[in-house]
């Protein structure tokens, strides 16, 4: 049996010439498209957004929309990270603080926490103005979200706007 198929691959084909043609377009059309997606599709797995697959554009975000970029912070590590929140406070917005709890044109955005879930002290991004131009507050809903509260406003320029694509808040 084994011969047998070692034989078969060692034999020479007569190739249809017709069908060959087809089954390569489509095959290379699969390739391009897997390529294609790769380079857009991006899936957090992260609690700080409620959407876990998203679609990277190279359009910059609006207020309201998700967005990603490269975060260094030494409470992230040595290596940048690739962060992925939503962009809730934009310039213009009075961006405020009372105690641990940030506003944003007076609604609440969420409260800053003291301890880490390490254990380390996080450090508190205190700010009471307007968002400068060219700059937002990147937010995670979940309480234990690494983002703006700690490490502050982040440069919009820097950032690529994510459309959700699949994830429980959509």
């Amino acid at each position: 049996m084994l011969g047998g198929l070692v034989q078969r691959m060692l034999t020479p084909a007569t190739i249809e010439w017709r069908t060959f043609g087809w089954k390569l377009g489509i095959v290379a059309l699969g390739c391009l498209a897997i390529f294609y997606a790769e380079r857009h599709i991006l899936v957090t797995v992260s609690a700080s957004v409620d959407e876990r697959i998203f679609w990277r554009t190279s359009a910059q975000p609006d207020k309201g929309d998700y967005a990603t970029f490269l975060f260094s912070h030494p409470l992230a590590g040595e290596e940048p990270v690739r962060l992925t929140k939503r962009l809730v406070c934009w310039e213009g917005d009075l961006l405020t603080i009372d105690g641990r709890q940030h506003y944003c044109n007076g609604q609440p955005l969420g409260l800053a926490k003291e301890i880490g879930l390490n254990g380390q002290p996080l450090p508190l991004f205190i700010f009471n103005d307007r968002v400068p131009p060219g700059k937002a507050f990147a937010f995670g809903v979940h309480a234990d979200s690494f983002d703006s509260r700690y490490w502050g406003l982040i440069d919009v320029a820097s950032t690529e706007r994510l459309v959700p694509l699949y994830g429980s808040g959509g």
